[in-house]
């Protein structure tokens, strides 16, 4: 799968086994978070994201790159103290390897969107990262 935008030339692995499926996203996708927009924009990463990669089944278990989801929770936790989030910091606190542990569909939860206070798509993904590379 083509997720253009961390570099132009990242790709996501999909994989399918008998019901088993798993996505390895390389350095797209973390579980709570997105790389940086080193060569790309931030409408790149929401087509990624909640385009390509959110097209996949929910109970597709994620396999990032990199092991960012203490960083990634400990940054959310700054933005919403929703469930979802605790859940996430949770899970990193009692994890210190968290790949294969949460799915696209836990990732598709909308409480750190919501919070940036923007409507269009491509500008919460914007601001987020803007937050995100500020913390």
């Amino acid at each position: 799968m083509h997720t253009p935008c961390h570099t132009q030339d990242s790709i996501c692995y999909y994989l399918v086994d008998d019901e088993q499926k798993a996505v390895f996203t390389g350095d797209t996708l973390f579980i709570g978070g997105c790389g940086r927009f080193f060569e790309g924009t931030a409408a790149e990463m929401h087509k990624a994201l909640n385009t390509t990669l959110a097209s996949l089944p929910d109970d597709t278990i994620v396999y990032p790159g990199h092991e960012y989801t203490g960083a990634n929770a400990k940054f959310a936790l700054t933005v919403s103290r929703s469930e979802p989030i605790q859940q996430l910091a949770a899970l990193a606190r009692d994890n210190p390897e968290t790949q294969g542990r949460a799915t696209i569909g836990d990732e598709k939860a909308p409480e750190i969107q919501e919070a940036t206070g923007e409507t269009d798509p491509v500008e919460v993904m914007r601001k987020l990262r803007e937050l995100k590379n500020a913390a």
